[in-house]
């Protein structure tokens, strides 16, 4: 019993392992045809080479034999319960679970079998064959119904799936599944077309230009890529399709080529990567090569400019119009002709086995080609394009830093020109263009005239260029304006010079009626600021005597009297300010009548003497006045506010007389003025008249013209006319005698008959009668020179009697000096007699203080008069300050019984007295001797000679640069010393003349001072040179301003000079200049190569430096 249970349990483990072995089978069938259909798949797909096919192959057969390997010794374990797999116990319990009515029995009758004995052993028996003969007729419907038929299922569809792919996977050449299962097998892969190359292998020669053609079969792309390799590269080209060709044409081959054509798919699921042509090579025979080539310019003769190299390897070649090319050239082979192309024209060049030469002219844009032959007659096929592109000499630049826009005209008749040229090779002409403006109610000149200016360098590239043109000889009247700018023409001959021009300028040659009206506005704004300055100093005054009263009734200063005290300084600060202005108005009122020579000697004398005048009104004391208030102030200190207010109080009253005593002598000159303006018309007129005349006589004499001017003349008569009654005026409360005058001239038939000539000779002129127009015209004259005559006669008579009331001032000082000169005397001998313990000694020192009293009366007197003469020169003063000091020690000694001292100080004041006294009547007998009050022929003389000292000086200093160096050092100092000199004499003749102080004199000194210190320095510049010019010219000026200028004298007609400084030639090109160094600068800039457009650039760049660094130096 015991064998058939355990024997049920194996056959029931056997059948179980065959049940797994079929089941595993037919699941491991299903996947591997599933992946041999995937494999297949992707062969269908992607048609793989060979070495990865039989990776795939071998991946198969791999998991073939190690699946069945393993299924079969899986089968073994478990129908041998091989560790304990498939044990008894594991059957049985499957059997139970399998049948669970028997399931506890199974168990039982197992563990009977164990544990049976002898007594049961039958009974055991029994009941283990009643259970497996149960058991026995289940087991296998269990065992078939634990698998099924799922087996069956598997191998089905393993069946089905391998028939479909197989179908599916069917091509040509074989199928996608059988290429996998045979890998030592190349099949061809499938391609959607084929490209076939028609032009095959060919010969050309070199340069030479040739076709690829490649047709194609089946369903053909749009276009595909030609390749094409040489030795050095690959290119790929893009080809069309069309007519079921791909073409291409391959220019210039120079080289053996290797062509195919290629298309690469562009989906990842193509069977084929790319569809290729065969590979057809092109075969090159050499052409004639130009390996070398190099071009030499030739620059045109005037730009001076070196011949420069150009590389061939640069197509784009520059040059001015005019340059020539010069080829040399080497070829790869032997040439037997060449020649250079130059747009519809060709030139024959020279050869020489490889070598090629020749040398052509350029003159406008060109496209240059140089073609040569070889002695097979194949010529260098496309030869190499070289641009020639002329740039055009740019016209020169002009830089004017002198005058600005426009220039108002004095009695000089120049135009100061100061401006830089600059040009690439320098200049060939020079001019000045010109056209004359007459006022509307002159006949129009349309003309355009020129001027040549020789004295310029011409081959320089940058240059400056000074020039004072005398426009003298063009007759310009008033109001006549010249318009002009300045014409450079450079070297260039190809075509013709390029001129350039400057920006128009204008010159006005102002009237007589706008020159004094420009010069008494500047006055009458000197009147108001006057008036101006009264009323602050009265409310000055006013705080003042507050604030005096405020600190008597107080002790000690509080913040309200502190600000009072801030608001007094304030208001005089005020004061000076305006006192400034009036100071530079003065000065330009001063240098409008030197430029212009508007007044008199003795006029301008007074309105020099008013700017001293002016000067002199702040003086030291009323400023440390207003210093000790200030101090006063921060220490609180009521005292010392109180003695610094009486000590300001003094001083603003003596600044109040002063100021009036400055209007009148400036309204009084005002009144000379007017005058002087009436004395100038005159001239004026009659000078015109006379040009009228003259210009009457002349046979082309346009009468239309004379009626113009006699126009003109009508309207100045009546200028005329207003000007005497405002002089008449201005005269009443001067000398009423000579303001009577003036009013009977204004009225007297003279005056009505000139005025009438004139109309009725505008009136013949303007009908074209010349002839009566011309007495009329000579009438007219007559009238005029009558009433110049009678005015001339009425000035002197002013003017004498403004000597006669001068005399008498000097008879008063002089009878007061011998009056005090005589006290002085009586006091010296009672002096003389005295004794120490004499009881008078207090007596006669109250005598001698009441006599200087008396003297600083006759002091403030001299001083006074000083203000109105040079006569009364700064030596008088010294000598009368010397007197009041001995007069002073003298009191002392006497107060100390020092007899002995006060006899020497009595004494040399006495003597000193007697000195001024006759220094005094000298002066007064040279005054009444000259008939003038101002004493202006002795300053003149001395000036004359000083004009000519400077003028040697200059000189010296410009032929310095011709010497050596060691002579130049001896001139330089030798020139030191002269100027130095001249300098002392000009302070000396400053210090006798103080009304000269502040003026175009003073600059001069303070130049001269510059100059002086340059020799110092051994640094003689331009800017020296300048300077040296500049005393020259104050100092002419000056001489200038104070004499009558002949006003009547006719304008002769001369030619145009020019004055070119250009200075010595021994004097470095720089003169030590920054601006010529910034020149020098820019040359080089231009010279380093670069295009056109940048030397522009360039040029603007440094013509901004040269503006910036002029108007730093004129500022300076």
């Amino acid at each position: 019993m015991e064998n058939s249970l355990y024997n049920f349990i194996k056959e029931v483990r056997i059948q179980k392992a065959n049940h797994n072995l079929v089941y595993s089978i037919s699941i491991f069938i299903f996947i591997y045809v599933l992946l041999l259909s995937f494999l297949g798949g992707i062969e269908y797909t992607f048609h793989f080479e060979k070495h990865i096919r039989l990776l795939f192959f071998e991946s198969l057969l791999f998991i073939l034999f190690s699946s069945l390997f393993y299924l079969i010794a899986r089968w073994i374990i478990q129908s041998k319960s091989l560790f304990g797999n498939y044990s008894d116990s594991e059957i049985a319990q499957w059997i139970g679970e399998q049948n669970p009515e028997i399931a506890d029995r199974l168990l039982n009758c197992i563990q009977l079998e164990r544990t049976k004995t002898l007594e049961n052993e039958d009974l055991v028996n029994h009941a283990i064959k009643k259970l497996v003969s149960q058991i026995e007729s289940s087991a296998d419907n269990n065992l078939n119904q634990d698998k099924g038929n799922s087996h069956l299922v598997f191998f089905s569809l393993s069946i089905f799936i391998f028939i479909s792919c197989w179908n599916i996977f069917k091509e040509n050449p074989e199928n996608a599944i059988f290429r996998i299962l045979n890998p030592n097998i190349e099949y061809e892969i499938p391609v959607p077309f084929k490209l076939i190359s028609i032009t095959k292998n060919q010969f050309i020669l070199g340069g030479d230009t040739t076709k690829i053609k490649i047709a194609g079969t089946g369903i053909l792309p749009d276009s595909i890529d030609i390749y094409i390799l040489s030795k050095d590269e690959i290119k790929t080209l893009k080809s069309y399709l069309n007519e079921e060709t791909y073409s291409i044409e391959i220019p210039n081959i120079k080289k053996d080529l290797i062509v195919w054509g290629l298309y690469e798919s562009n989906s990842w699921f193509s069977p084929w990567n790319e569809i290729k042509s065969k590979e057809d090579t092109i075969f090159v025979q050499d052409r004639p090569i130009i390996e070398k080539i190099n071009f030499t310019i030739i620059s045109p003769e005037y730009t001076k400019l070196e011949n420069r190299e150009h590389p061939g390897n640069i197509t784009n070649i520059s040059l001015l119009p005019g340059s020539k090319i010069k080829i040399n050239a080497e070829a790869t082979k032997s040439i037997v002709s060449a020649k250079a192309s130059l747009g519809k024209f060709e030139k024959k060049l020279f050869t020489n086995e490889k070598l090629i030469s020749g040398i052509f002219s350029i003159f406008e844009d060109d496209t240059l080609k140089i073609k040569c032959v070889d002695e097979n007659g194949i010529d260098n096929n496309s030869p190499t394009h070289f641009n020639i592109q002329t740039y055009i000499d740019m016209p020169p630049e002009i830089l004017i830093f002198e005058p600005k826009i426009k220039v108002e005209l004095n009695e000089s008749m120049e135009i100061p020109l100061k401006l830089m040229v600059n040009d690439d090779f320098g200049i060939s002409k020079m001019m000045i263009e010109y056209s004359i403006l007459h006022p509307d109610y002159l006949p129009a000149d349309t003309n355009t005239y020129q001027v040549l200016l020789d004295d310029f360098k011409r081959n320089v590239k940058s240059q400056n260029f000074s020039l004072n043109w005398d426009i003298d000889f063009l007759s310009l009247m008033p109001e006549d304006e010249i318009h002009f700018r300045i014409g450079v023409a450079d070297n260039n001959i190809f075509p013709r010079p390029s001129w350039s021009f400057s920006k128009e300028l204008k010159a006005y040659y102002p009237s007589l009626e706008e020159m004094f009206f420009d010069m008494e506005e500047d006055q009458s704004e000197i009147i108001e600021n006057v008036e101006e300055i009264n009323l602050s100093i009265d409310e000055v005054q006013e705080l003042v005597e507050d604030l005096k009263l405020d600190l008597l009734k107080s002790e000690d200063m509080d913040w309200e009297q502190t600000q009072q005290t801030e608001e007094i300084i304030q208001k005089m600060e005020n004061v000076f300010e305006e006192m400034a202005q009036m100071s530079e108005v003065m000065d330009a009122v001063k240098e409008q009548i030197e430029k212009n020579d508007l007044l008199n000697e003795n006029l301008t004398e007074k309105f020099q003497n008013l700017q001293e005048l002016l000067n002199q009104l702040m003086t030291p004391e009323m400023k440390e006045a207003l210093e000790k208030m200030r101090d006063a102030a921060e220490e609180l200190d009521p005292e010392k506010m109180l003695q610094a207010l009486e000590e300001f109080e003094f001083n603003a009253q003596d600044f109040e007389e002063q100021l009036d005593r400055f209007i009148e002598m400036f309204e009084l000159a005002m009144a000379e003025q007017k005058m002087d303006e009436i004395q100038k018309k005159l001239e004026q007129m009659i000078n015109e008249q006379q040009a009228i005349m003259e210009e009457l006589k002349k046979e082309d004499s346009n009468s239309e013209d004379l009626a113009a001017r006699e126009k003109r003349q009508q309207q100045e008569i009546e200028n005329l006319q207003n000007t005497i009654n405002d002089a008449q005026n201005m005269m009443e409360d001067i000398s009423p005698s000579t303001s009577e005058n003036m009013d009977k001239m204004n009225e007297s038939n003279l005056m009505e008959n000139a005025e009438k000539d004139i109309d009725e000779a505008q009136k013949e002129f303007s009908d074209g009668e010349k002839q009566k127009g011309g007495d009329k015209a000579q009438s007219a004259k007559e009238n005029l020179e009558e009433l110049a005559s009678q005015f001339s006669d009425m000035k002197k008579s002013f003017q004498m009697e403004t000597v006669a009331m001068m005399t008498k001032e000097f008879q008063r000082v002089v009878h007061n000096i011998l009056s005090i000169s005589k006290d002085q005397e009586e006091i010296f001998k009672t002096t003389k007699q005295l004794k120490s313990k004499s009881p008078i000694l207090i007596e006669t020192a109250v005598r001698q203080n009441d006599v200087q009293r008396q003297m600083r009366k006759l002091m403030d007197q001299v001083m006074e008069l000083s203000t109105k003469t040079f006569y009364i020169t700064p030596e008088i003063g010294k000598m009368l300050g010397r007197t009041i000091l001995d007069m002073n020690k003298s009191i002392g000694a006497l107060e100390q019984k020092q007899i002995t001292t006060a006899k020497k100080h009595q004494n040399k004041a006495t003597e000193t007295l007697n000195d001024a006294a006759y220094v005094l009547l000298d002066a007064m007998s040279q005054m009444n001797s000259s008939g003038s009050a101002s004493g202006m022929e002795q300053f003149m003389e001395q000036m004359a000679q000083m004009s000519q000292q400077q003028q040697g000086i200059n000189q010296g200093t410009m032929q310095m640069g011709q010497m050596g160096m060691m002579a130049q050092q001896a001139m330089m100092q030798q020139l030191m010393q002269q100027q130095q000199a001249l300098q002392q004499s000009l302070e000396e003749l400053l210090g006798n003349n103080p009304s000269k102080k502040g003026g175009g004199l003073e600059k001069a000194r303070q130049d001269m001072e510059e100059v002086i210190k340059d020799f110092k320095k051994r640094k003689v510049d331009q800017r020296t040179i300048d300077r040296q010019e500049k005393i020259l010219s104050r100092m002419l000026d000056s001489q200038r301003s104070m004499t009558q200028r002949d006003l009547s004298k006719k304008r002769k007609s001369k030619e145009a000079e020019e004055f070119l400084y250009i200075g010595p030639d021994g004097l470095p090109l720089d003169y030590g200049e920054r601006k010529l160094i910034l020149m020098e600068a820019m040359e080089q800039a231009l010279q380093e190569g670069y295009s056109q457009d940048y030397n522009k650039m360039i040029r603007e760049y440094f013509q901004a430096l040269q503006e910036q660094m002029e108007t730093e130096y004129e500022n300076q």
